[in-house]
C-alpha cells in the first residue's frame, strides 16, 4: 500500500513538473492515463496543494468521489474539505500536513470522514513535500485511499477472532494446539482447569508429558501425523495435584497456506463421569439382578408383539418348578390358564395405552400339573427402543386360605364383639351403681333436707289455717315452701335416677359448668362430712361441648368420689377439692378443660398409664373399672382423660372435650 502511495505521489510530481514546464505533452497524457487506472483501481485519489496560498490546484477524479465533491463545482476549498473530515479525526489530519511542511518528510495518517446522509468513511491520506531549487516546500502532493471495505474487513476479521477465541475459551472441554516438535503453541482455559497449570506455563512444553503413559499419548500424536486425524483416542490426563480423570482425545492436522502441516489441533473431552456411570450402571445391574432374583414376586419379561419370554427371576422358576432356559421361549399361555391369546393380546394393547392391568386371582399350573393362586400385574415398558410387557405374579395361596378361614369365623367374631359390646354396657353400670352406693348416704341426707322442709312448712301452714281468723298470709308462703323443697327433692332423685339408668348415650350440646354443678350438689354432703373445702374456678364463658351429660356426670363424679377417698387417708391436713374448667386446645382445635385437683396421697408419675387399664385398683375393695371406663366414655366423645401428680400433695385428673360453636347457657 505504502508503494502504490509512493508511485502515485512521484507520477504526480512529475505530471505537475510537465506540465509547470510544458516538456512533453504525451509525458502529460501517459501519466494521467497510469493515475486514472492507479486510482480506479485502488480507490485512491491524487490532488496537489499549493503551500503558499493555501489552494489545490489539483484533484483527480475518485478523490472527488471520495470527498463525495461534484467535480462541476471546481477544485473544493481547503476548509470546505476539512468541515467533511470527521470532528475527532481533525487534529490528526491537520498535524499530519504540518509535519510534512514542517519536517519537509513524508507523512501518512488515517481518519475518518462525516459526509451527507450520515455516511462515515475511512481514509488513509499520505503527503510528499515537493521543494523548490532553494528548498523551501512549494507543494504537497498527495494521495487519499477509500479503505472503509479494508476497515470493514478488518473490523469483521476481529470480530471472528474474538468469537473463535470467545468459543474456544467457554469451551468446557480442554483445546491444545501442538507444533511439530510435539510442544504445545496454544490452550484455553478448559486446559488450564484441566492440568492445574496457567497457559505461560503450558506454552513451550512437551504435549506428551501430561499424561500418564505418555509413549501412549505419543503414539496417538504420531497416529495424527502419519493419518491426519484421530478420533476418541482414550488418555489418562493427570492434573498438577495428581488427581487423574479419563479422556477421549479428537486430534486433527492444520496446514499453512501452502498446505503444509504445521501442527495439530486437539480437544479432550473429559469421560471420568461417564466411567464413573459405567460402572455404577454395572454395579447397578448386578445389584438389580440380585434383587430382582430375591423379589418375593414372579417375574416374567416378555416380548411385546408375541408375548414370548425372554427373562424370568429365579422365583418365578421356584414357583412353576421349570428352570429360566425351559421358561425362555414359552408364553403365559403355557402355565396361566385364565390367559388365552385373545385375553393375552387384549391385555398388550391396554398397556399399549399407558395403562397397567391387573387381576386380583388368576391360577398358575406348575410343571407337576398342580394349580396354585396368584395376583398379576401386566404394564409395559421400554428398552434400547423396543417394547416389552412385565407381567408379575404373586403367590396368594397363604391369602386366600386366610381369606377362607376369616370367612368361617366372621361369625364368631361378630357374636365376640357383640358380648363385648353387653359386657361393657353392663360394667359401666355396675361402676355408676357401686359409685352410687358409695354416695347413697350423700344422697339421703340430701333428699332428707327438703323433705324435712317440706314436713315442716306443712305443719306450719296448717297451724296458720287453724287460726281464728286463718291467716292465709302465712299459709301461702309456707305452701310456696312446700312447693320449693318438693321440687327440690324431685330433682336428687331426677339425677339420681338418670345416672342408674342403663339407656343408650344422648350427645346433646351441654354445659360442663352446670355438669359440674350438679355433680357436687350431689357429693355436698359428703365433702361436708369429711371436712373437704371445695375450691371452684369455672370460666363462665366457655362454649358448649357435644355429649351426653348423663355419662359425662357419671364420669366427673367417679373423678370426685375418687378425690374424697384420696384424701380421707391424709390425717391431720388441710383437704381441699379443687375443679377448674378453662378453654384449651386438643389437637389444634378449641376444646374446654375440666381438672379436678385434691390434696390426698397421690401417685407417681410413673403410675399414669397404668391407672386407666382395666381391673387396676389401689383401692382393697376397689374393681379396677372406674377410671378406664370414664376414660372410654371421653374418647367415644372424641376427647382425652389424663392424670398427673401434683407437684406437692394429691394428683390432678384433667378432662378435654372438643367445644363446639355455641356457648353453654
Amino acid at each position: 500500500m505504502k508503494e502504490i502511495a509512493r508511485r502515485l505521489a512521484d507520477s504526480l510530481t512529475s505530471l505537475l513538473m510537465f506540465r509547470n514546464l510544458r516538456e512533453s505533452e504525451e509525458a502529460l497524457r501517459q501519466s494521467q492515463a497510469y493515475l486514472v487506472d492507479s486510482q480506479r483501481l485502488s480507490h485512491t485519489g491524487s490532488w496537489a496543494l499549493d503551500v503558499a496560498s493555501g489552494k489545490y490546484d489539483y484533484w483527480s477524479e475518485e478523490t472527488y468521489r471520495i470527498f463525495e465533491f461534484d467535480p462541476q463545482d471546481g477544485l473544493p476549498t481547503k476548509e470546505a474539505i476539512y468541515r467533511r473530515v470527521h470532528p475527532e479525526d481533525r487534529t490528526r489530519a491537520l498535524a499530519g500536513d504540518e509535519k510534512a511542511i514542517r519536517e519537509k518528510v513524508d507523512a501518512m495518517s488515517e481518519g475518518r470522514l462525516a459526509l451527507p446522509k450520515g455516511i462515515v468513511k475511512h481514509i488513509r491520506v499520505a503527503r510528499h513535500p515537493v521543494l523548490n531549487a532553494a528548498g523551501e516546500v512549494v507543494k504537497l502532493v498527495g494521495t487519499t485511499m477509500d479503505i472503509t471495505e479494508h476497515k470493514r474487513a478488518e473490523e469483521a476479521l476481529r470480530l471472528s477472532n474474538t468469537y473463535n477465541r470467545s468459543l474456544i475459551e467457554a469451551s468446557l472441554d480442554p483445546l491444545v494446539t501442538i507444533g511439530p516438535d510435539g510442544n504445545i503453541t496454544d490452550v484455553n482455559a478448559a486446559t488450564e482447569a484441566a492440568t492445574g497449570c496457567y497457559r505461560g506455563e503450558l506454552i513451550g512444553t512437551d504435549f506428551c508429558d501430561y499424561f500418564t503413559e505418555p509413549a501412549q499419548a505419543r503414539a496417538g500424536y504420531e497416529q495424527v501425523f502419519r493419518e491426519g486425524m484421530v478420533r476418541d483416542y482414550p488418555l489418562e490426563l493427570r492434573h498438577r495435584s495428581g488427581h487423574v480423570i479419563s479422556v477421549l482425545y479428537n486430534a486433527s492436522v492444520y496446514r499453512d497456506e501452502s498446505g503444509r502441516v504445521v501442527g495439530i489441533f486437539a480437544a479432550a473431552r473429559d469421560i471420568t463421569e461417564q466411567k464413573r456411570a459405567e460402572e455404577v450402571v454395572r454395579e447397578s445391574e448386578t445389584r438389580f439382578r440380585t434383587f430382582v432374583d430375591h423379589a418375593p414376586d414372579a417375574l416374567f419379561m416378555l416380548e411385546f408383539e408375541q408375548g414370548t419370554i425372554i427373562d424370568v427371576n429365579r422365583p418365578a422358576c421356584e414357583s412353576l418348578g421349570y428352570s429360566r432356559q425351559e421358561l425362555i421361549g414359552k408364553t403365559p399361555l403355557d402355565f396361566d390358564v385364565n390367559l388365552d391369546r385373545a385375553t393375552l393380546d387384549a391385555m398388550a394393547e391396554r398397556t399399549a395405552a399407558g395403562e397397567t392391568v391387573s387381576f386380583d386371582r388368576h391360577w398358575h399350573r406348575r410343571k407337576d400339573g398342580s394349580l396354585f393362586p396368584v395376583e398379576v400385574h401386566l404394564s409395559l415398558f421400554w428398552r434400547g427402543g423396543r417394547r416389552f410387557l412385565l407381567k408379575v405374579a404373586r403367590d396368594i395361596s397363604e391369602r386366600v386360605r386366610a381369606e377362607e378361614a376369616l370367612r368361617s369365623s366372621d361369625a364368631e367374631r361378630q357374636r365376640a364383639e357383640l358380648a363385648l359390646q353387653d359386657t361393657r354396657a353392663e360394667l359401666e353400670r355396675v361402676s355408676r351403681e357401686t359409685t352410687m352406693g358409695a354416695l347413697a348416704a350423700s344422697i339421703a341426707h340430701e333428699v332428707n333436707q327438703p323433705i324435712a322442709g317440706v314436713v315442716t312448712s306443712a305443719n306450719a301452714g296448717l297451724n296458720w289455717l287453724a287460726a281464728n281468723p286463718p291467716n292465709l298470709s302465712k299459709t301461702r308462703e309456707a305452701l310456696e315452701r312446700v312447693r320449693r323443697d318438693g321440687t327440690r327433692a324431685g330433682d336428687v332423685l331426677a339425677r339420681i335416677r338418670g345416672l342408674l339408668k342403663r339407656t343408650p348415650p344422648t350427645k346433646t350440646l351441654v354445659s360442663v359448668n352446670q355438669i359440674v354443678n350438679e355433680v357436687l350438689a350431689l357429693t355436698a354432703g359428703k365433702l361436708r362430712g369429711d371436712n373437704i373445702e371445695t375450691a371452684l374456678a369455672l370460666d363462665a364463658s366457655l362454649p358448649a361441648v357435644l355429649g351426653d351429660s348423663i355419662q359425662l356426670q357419671q364420669v366427673l363424679l367417679n373423678l370426685i368420689t375418687n378425690a374424697i377417698e384420696a384424701m380421707a387417708e391424709v390425717a391431720h391436713k388441710q383437704r381441699t377439692l379443687r375443679v377448674q374448667s378453662s378453654l384449651g386446645e386438643l389437637e389444634g382445635k378449641p376444646a374446654v378443660i375440666v381438672a379436678v385437683s385434691d390434696t390426698g396421697v397421690g401417685f407417681s408419675n410413673t403410675d399414669t398409664e397404668q391407672l386407666f387399664e382395666a381391673f387396676h385398683t389401689t383401692k382393697p375393695q376397689g374393681m379396677g373399672m372406674g377410671l378406664w371406663i370414664s376414660r372410654s366414655i371421653i374418647e367415644d366423645q372424641g376427647g382425652r382423660l389424663t392424670a398427673q401428680a401434683n407437684s406437692g400433695q394429691g394428683a390432678t385428673f384433667a378432662l378435654t372435650i372438643p367445644a363446639e360453636h355455641e356457648v353453654a347457657a
